[in-house]
């Protein structure tokens, strides 16, 4: 009897697995049509309040009350206009971060990141032309007054040429023509101390 239980118990943890699995499986499902669907409701909000806005706008003007429609739309322009800014200032301080993180490197800077977070100050003297491009000038001078002061801190190394790592077809040839392993140690004795004057 014992051997019977075993195994209905066996079987019953293996069937209780594909059914976790599953569940898990729809609950994912259904949060994914979940949040489709807040998706679509939010915008269909927002279309919805547009709409009354522009509804708003007419009876308004239907009534002759520009003053008030006027002050809504100034009140958006200026809205709109802090959030194309605020954008802007993202984007050019991001060119401006980059352009100092590839002048920094082409000095030997060994952290790019905790370099840029120290000179991060210096941002605002950066001019940019109409397509938010950093001066190269500009970016040049922070690096070096950056190298300058933060020099005691180990930012800046030395450079180091990289070998292409490609071996060469020459062979390399010993400079002696000794073969020490094959000397007796008289022989070895000697010969370090003909190398030792």
């Amino acid at each position: 009897m014992e051997n019977v239980n075993d195994s209905v118990n066996q079987t019953d943890v293996n069937s209780v697995q594909p059914e976790n699995q599953t569940a898990n499986e729809d609950f994912k499902r259904d949060m994914f049509k979940y949040k489709e669907r807040m998706k679509a409701e939010a915008d269909r909000a927002a279309a919805l309040e547009a709409r009354l806005k522009e509804i708003e706008h007419n009876e308004e003007q239907k009534k002759g009350n520009f003053s008030k429609v006027i002050d809504e739309l100034k009140d958006k322009a200026r809205t709109l206009e802090s959030q194309l800014k605020q954008k802007d200032y993202n984007y050019a301080k991001t060119n401006i971060r980059s352009a100092i993180e590839k002048e920094a490197l082409k000095h030997g800077c060994k952290d790019t990141d905790v370099f840029t977070k120290l000179v991060g100050d210096k941002y605002d003297i950066v001019s940019l032309d109409d397509s938010f491009t950093p001066s190269i000038d500009d970016i040049k001078m922070i690096v070096e007054d950056g190298m300058k002061r933060y020099e005691n801190i180990g930012l800046f190394g030395k450079k180091v040429s990289i070998k292409d790592a490609v071996p060469s077809s020459q062979t390399f040839k010993s400079e002696s023509k000794l073969d020490v392993s094959k000397m007796s140690w008289e022989e070895a004795l000697a010969y370090a101390k003909t190398l030792e004057k």
